[in-house]
């Protein structure tokens, strides 16, 4: 891997980071945390877990108080799980999540479109939701 790559590879793992720290979403339970969210970086794409992290906190902003720590990662994983599975859509245009977090969606929408194509070429089953939400980040389907 050359320099190029190195620094990319280190900066995507650090825009979760980014916004974690951005809205203080681990609250008080920072060192129980933090190994789950490294944890969940080494395998998963950093961009889905993005996503995850801010669809799952403005989700969040309608509740008060907004969750946070073990409770906000665990809705975190639980929605990139379901949006994996075709449960879920995308509920976050690409301009909301740069007003949410400061970080250009670009890497988001790449990862976003990565794994629909991976999704796609699965055995196919009937699905009850055809996931036709005009999402941003790459056309329908969530």
């Amino acid at each position: 891997m050359d320099d190029l790559q190195d620094y990319q590879a280190y900066f995507d793992r650090r825009r979760p980071w980014h916004i974690v720290d951005s809205y203080r979403l681990f609250g008080e339970e920072g060192d129980d945390c933090r190994p789950l969210l490294q944890a969940w970086l080494e395998t998963m794409p950093p961009p889905l877990v993005e996503l995850a992290l801010v669809e799952t906190l403005v989700a969040a902003w309608r509740t008060l108080p907004l969750p946070r720590g073990r409770v906000f990662v665990r809705q975190a994983q639980d929605w990139l799980e379901d949006w994996l599975a075709g449960r879920r859509v995308i509920s976050i245009q690409p301009g909301q999540f740069r007003a949410v977090t400061g970080l250009d969606p670009e890497p988001v929408t790449r990862a976003v479109a990565r794994a629909r194509l991976a999704r796609s070429q699965r055995p196919a089953f009937p699905q009850t939701n055809p996931g036709l939400d005009g999402s941003g980040f790459g056309g329908p389907g969530g």
